[in-house]
């Protein structure tokens, strides 16, 4: 797949360290079958040891934030499929493909969401003062602040950096209002398709570039975080 966004690697220190939660897993487990309540749908595991509950917060949130990046690669699979294939589904193909730009950029910004939650409970677990805490998360802000800008570029049409989501979206209405585009000196009709593929891949080089940053910088984060936690365990 040549758009594709790479996703977190799970640093050794926190694979092992799961290795050592796997008892209290299994004891959750009996305890369930015993008749223990569900809570929210997921394993009570109940009181876990310092050196376990540090690195576990850690696996999850790179296990969301690997959520997240799976989403983000198959809805540049489908940029790329609408790009191929513009008659392979159903439906209007400008809709579809400002809803995939939309879709994105929804998902790429739970990566701080997702950041902010886990950072609350570090900071709860004593693994930061308040002060780093802020500075972290105003640190995380910025670092979306240019994808911020890049989003209402593309999603709002205007300022998209080539113009070709103008062009696609302008071209489409054109075609959907039942007429067409013919070059006065050529005769060469413009077709929306040859649009739609301009836009589609000009996106899919912004979007992916922005995906491969994110996950670098997460990349970054997490492994300080490991080493951080690794020293207090």
């Amino acid at each position: 797949m040549k758009y594709k966004i790479p996703e977190i690697e799970n640093p050794k220190e926190i694979v092992e360290s799961m290795k050592k939660f796997k008892p209290y897993f299994i004891k959750a487990a009996e305890g369930m079958e015993k008749g223990l309540r569900f809570g929210d749908g997921g394993i009570k595991l109940g009181e876990l040891p310092r050196n376990i509950l540090l690195p576990f917060h850690l696996f999850l949130w790179i296990c969301r934030t690997n959520e997240v990046i799976e989403n983000l690669n198959i809805i540049l699979h489908d940029l790329e499929l609408l790009r191929r294939k513009p008659h392979y589904l159903p439906g209007s193909q400008r809709v579809r493909y400002f809803l995939l730009l939309r879709i994105f950029f929804y998902e790429f910004f739970r990566v701080k969401e997702i950041s902010n939650f886990y950072l609350e409970r570090l900071k709860e677990l004593g693994v930061m003062e308040h002060e780093d805490f802020s500075k972290i998360k105003s640190y995380i802000y910025k670092l979306f602040k240019k994808t911020l800008k890049i989003r209402n570029g593309l999603v709002h049409k205007d300022t998209s950096p080539s113009g070709t989501n103008l062009e696609f979206h302008n071209v489409f209405s054109i075609y959907e209002s039942g007429f067409k585009i013919v070059d006065k000196k050529t005769g060469v009709e413009r077709k929306w398709e040859d649009s739609l593929n301009n836009a589609c891949e000009s996106s899919l080089n912004i979007l992916s570039n922005e995906g491969k940053r994110m996950s670098e910088i997460m990349q970054a984060v997490f492994s300080f975080w490991n080493k951080t936690i690794t020293n207090m365990v």
